[in-house]
């Protein structure tokens, strides 16, 4: 096992702000990373040891050597480096793709991280807390499987936690492979658990495979009627069931490995853009190993018999008598050709819901999370134990600039914290609500644009506003979402009552009795991050931030960012400035989302061309056959119009039926989608008559030319037809 921490750094000759991994030893054998300077597997095994990225190198160092180089954190820690890195092959855990989840400039050992931050030698354990990743290589001989080790794991924290903690709560620890680590983690999105975006892309594919081949398989088996003559034949000069079986079974599987070898040059071809947009190398990805190309194989041959074989099976089962009645094909198809066809559109149906779900969750996201309704807001990184700059010294210089319009700190922003409970009394059998809690100072309302419903938010006139969070009995501000859960008939009602962490929660953490605060305001409901909110925020005041947040002016943000630059140099000279647009911080999160937006909008596309151009062969097919049903109508006094109605109706009804089938199942993954935001899409009936509309309009462009000239035939011409 190889632990891993996460931390961010400066550096310096070349001051830089770099991201660091602090790692065990081990983690150079569990992955074999592109060194081009150094040993591989030894580079971390010295105390005071740090790898380079290729590009942090020529950061700090030019184009000379840094190998036996020394970085110094904050001036006050030394380490050597002891190699360097090459670029690593997209996509990757460790890359800088999207998914990646843990990207570094810097791999150091672990004493650094201790040094750096002054980590105490002991301390109370908190298991709730653990900021470390921890990664095993199993034995490759399989003596010790992954759900042997993961039936261990309950009995290891057990052993391990403390007895307050277990008292509290449950800690369950699990397995996860690699390469669902680096997949975006999307748990609880559409099916619960642990499932990966580009693992629901895959599913959805898989299901627009699925189209291809009923597609194929229905046209194959409508076009039996045309292709009995030549099976009859066939079979009357002695050709067996297997030999039709087998030469349909080329035909299909000729074609499939045609359409294989077709996406491959396509994938190659696109690979720059799909890599712009999914971070991924294709090309990387497709010179993978060979068990690649052996599921390519394996797939190719499903994909063969799934789509070729019932057609194949229907004409080694004609008689050659067929031949001269062909006629008693049809009856025998029809029904068949339109159960495929509904199918085909149930699947179209449900990843076209899906579509707009996920479209309009995407923008409720942008509204809620993005700031274009306010001015920007700039956030700077600011360790005080490291550069010296008192944060309350750093928002009174950030105020006095022209292009500042408020100022706050707080300790994670945009990250509320979870995991947290209050209760209205300090009775421990009172109703306890889930709630989450970030930490702010002066002026956050005005920062975050943040109505103020009831009450004060924290003022400088107000010494008790300073009281520590989970000492004594600190101010907190609510929002209206907590407010109503705590059953509070107003928000003025909830000002000057107070609510209390409940006394489980605080032993879990060495404290002794139940721990009050005192509600002084109450805001409007503005979830700070994608997935908090629902259940309610509560602010406490920032006794200890490591982050400023300025709303600027709109008239000159280059101009105040500039400014702002040059305040961070003359307060924190050597250190870099470390600061982040909001905007940029929700794009990087939104990232996600927008893919998964973009995948399913693709993949639907497909199904959509897919049922389209099966609808549109159908549309021949079946008006070919209809022409001489078609020629009685109209010669019995039927006009174009009943005819195009007729036709229509005929070819919407598949189409009706697979979106009611499709709606209950698209609703439940619905539901779980948007069930993890903290803004939620009205899953109205709407949404289900959009999806109705566009695919019966879908299926009317199909096969309305068609349809039109069928009713416009002649019916002299209709009833010669044969």
């Amino acid at each position: 096992p190889a632990a891993v921490r996460r931390w961010a750094g400066v550096a310096a000759e070349r001051s830089a702000r770099l991201y660091a991994a602090s790692v065990d030893p081990a983690f150079l054998s569990i992955f074999h990373l592109p060194f081009i300077a150094g040993d591989a597997r030894a580079a971390l095994s010295r105390p005071g040891s740090v790898v380079l990225t290729k590009a942090a190198a020529a950061r700090l160092f030019g184009a000379t050597d840094p190998v036996g180089k020394t970085v110094s954190f904050a001036n006050r820690v030394d380490a050597t480096v002891t190699g360097v890195i090459g670029p690593i092959p997209e996509p990757s855990l460790m890359g800088r793709s999207f998914g990646a989840q843990l990207p570094f400039d810097m791999l150091t050992s672990m004493d650094v991280f201790d040094r750096y931050t002054n980590a105490p030698d002991s301390g109370p354990e908190n298991w709730f807390g653990m900021d470390c990743q921890t990664y095993v290589l199993l034995p490759a001989d399989g003596s010790l499987p992954a759900h042997l080790l993961a039936g261990r794991l309950p009995d290891f924290v057990h052993r391990h936690t403390s007895a307050p903690q277990q008292a509290f709560g449950t800690l369950l620890l699990s397995l996860t492979p690699v390469s669902d680590v680096f997949a975006v983690n999307a748990a609880g999105i559409f099916f619960g658990g642990d499932v990966s975006v580009p693992t629901l892309l895959l599913l959805f594919g898989a299901l627009v495979l699925g189209v291809a081949c009923v597609n194929y398989s229905n046209l194959a088996t409508a076009q039996v009627a045309g292709r009995a003559r030549e099976a009859g034949v066939r079979k009357a000069i002695g050709a067996g069931p297997g030999q039709i079986v087998l030469q349909h079974l080329l035909e299909a599987g000729l074609l499939t490995t045609l359409a294989l070898l077709a996406a491959l040059v396509a994938a190659r071809a696109l690979a720059p853009a799909l890599e712009s947009v999914t971070g991924i190398d294709i090309g990387l990805v497709l010179s993978a190993s060979p068990e690649l190309w052996l599921f390519l194989s394996l797939l190719t041959v499903a994909v063969t018999l799934l789509a070729g074989a019932y057609p194949a099976l229907v004409l080694s089962r004609i008689q050659p008598i067929v031949v001269l009645r062909p006629a008693r094909v049809h009856g025998r198809t029809r029904v068949l050709s339109k159960i495929l066809l509904g199918l085909q559109f149930t699947v179209a149906s449900f990843l076209l819901f899906l579509l707009v779900v996920v479209h309009q969750e995407n923008q409720q996201l942008k509204r809620m999370m993005g700031t274009s309704s306010i001015d920007p807001i700039l956030m700077i990184r600011n360790d005080a134990g490291t550069t010296g700059v008192a944060p309350e010294t750093l928002a009174a210089e950030l105020r006095r600039l022209p292009g500042v319009e408020a100022v706050t700190t707080t300790a994670q922003p945009l990250t509320a914290s979870g995991g947290n409970v209050v209760a209205r009394t300090a009775d421990p059998e009172a109703p306890q609500k889930a709630v989450d809690t970030l930490s702010v100072s002066f002026d956050f309302t005005e920062v975050f644009g943040l109505e103020l419903l009831a009450g004060r938010t924290f003022d400088r006139e107000h010494a008790e506003d300073l009281v520590p969070f989970g000492q004594g009995q600190p101010n907190v501000v609510i929002d209206r979402t907590l407010a109503e859960r705590l059953g509070f008939n107003s928000p003025a009602d909830a000002v000057d009552q107070v609510i209390y962490i409940p006394e489980s929660l605080t032993k879990a953490y060495g404290g002794q009795s139940a721990a009050p605060m005192r509600i002084i305001g109450v805001t409007e409901r503005k979830p700070l991050s994608f997935r908090g909110g629902q259940q309610g925020t509560l602010y406490y005041f920032a006794n200890r931030p490591s982050f400023a947040l300025a709303r600027l002016a709109r008239n000159d943000v280059d101009g105040t960012v500039g400014a702002i630059d040059a305040l961070w140099k003359r307060l924190a000279p050597g250190f870099a400035v470390s600061r982040r647009f909001l905007d940029d911080i929700f794009d990087q999160q939104y990232a996600r989302y927008a893919r998964l937006d973009y995948g399913v909008s693709a993949l639907t596309l497909f199904a959509l061309l897919i049922s389209a151009a099966g609808l549109f062969a159908m549309g021949l097919l079946m008006t070919v056959r209809r022409t001489r049903e078609i020629g009685v109508r109209k010669s019995l006094g039927a006009s174009s119009q009943r005819i195009v109605l007729l036709l229509l109706g005929d070819f919407s009804l598949p189409v009706v039926v697979a979106n009611v089938v499709a709606w209950p199942i698209a609703y439940i993954a619905a539901r779980r989608y948007v069930s993890v935001f903290a803004s939620q899409t009205n899953l109205s009936a709407l949404l289900f008559v959009a999806t109705l509309v566009i695919t019966l309009a879908i299926a009317w462009l199909a096969v309305g030319v068609q349809t039109l000239r069928a009713a416009h035939t002649n019916p002299a011409q209709a009833l010669r037809h044969e």
